[in-house]
């Protein structure tokens, strides 16, 4: 079971419209069918993560075989994509990255793998991320949060029991349209930074989900 609760702004035609998310296009289709863990619950709500840090993998199944899964945009002969989640591993880590760029980029995260319970049967895992960026033109910038935590149990050899959540926090100032050209088309020679960015125009979008598995 695989439920999501998205919150964000909507267009004037009902449809989500997020500045800062990417877009994949294969075959010149837009490639937006996307499913997580091979699970389309949700998939008509949901898009493409800001942050992969809870994600193990990301496996793209292109062409006309993605006509046959993917959520709301089902038809689409771009194709699918699936992110497969991480889950708790056999043996404990703690793990720290961290990451600096171009045009004040910061990215940091933490990774917390654990076996509880004496026999080990009962394994946690818990991520965190922060990136910050701005921009070569003004005023633009985003900030992401990622927590993500996992918990598997397996009371049985052939049960395993699987929970976790996963909350994204986006919070930005996109600019999403370009500069106009002279009427003759000829470029008016702005400079590199140049933006119509408004400091006051903001932007947030907040993702919470949660699921549970029996295998």
């Amino acid at each position: 079971m695989d439920a999501r609760r998205v919150q964000w702004p909507l267009t004037r035609d009902g449809l989500t419209h997020l500045p800062d998310s990417p877009i994949f296009l294969s075959r010149g289709f837009a490639l937006n069918n996307i499913s997580i863990d091979g699970s389309l619950a949700g998939t008509s709500f949901w898009q493409a993560p800001g942050d992969l840090s809870a994600y193990d993998q990301v496996e793209v199944l292109r062409g006309p075989n993605g006509l046959f899964s993917g959520g709301g945009y089902v038809g689409s002969p771009a194709g699918q994509i699936n992110f497969a989640r991480k889950r708790p591993q056999d043996k404990p880590h703690t793990q720290g990255e961290a990451a600096l760029g171009s045009w004040k980029q910061y990215r940091a995260t933490v990774d917390v793998n654990r076996r509880l319970l004496a026999d080990g049967s009962l394994g946690v895992r818990l991520i965190a991320s922060q990136a910050n960026r701005e921009y070569f033109f003004r005023t633009a910038r985003r900030k992401n949060t990622t927590l993500y935590g996992v918990a598997e149990w397996q009371p049985l050899a052939a049960l395993t029991l699987t929970a976790g959540m996963d909350l994204e926090r986006r919070r930005s100032i996109p600019w999403i349209n370009g500069l106009p050209l002279r009427g003759d088309g000829a470029f008016p020679g702005y400079s590199r930074r140049m933006s119509t960015v408004s400091p006051w125009s903001r932007w947030a979008g907040d993702t919470l989900g949660f699921f549970t598995e029996a295998a």
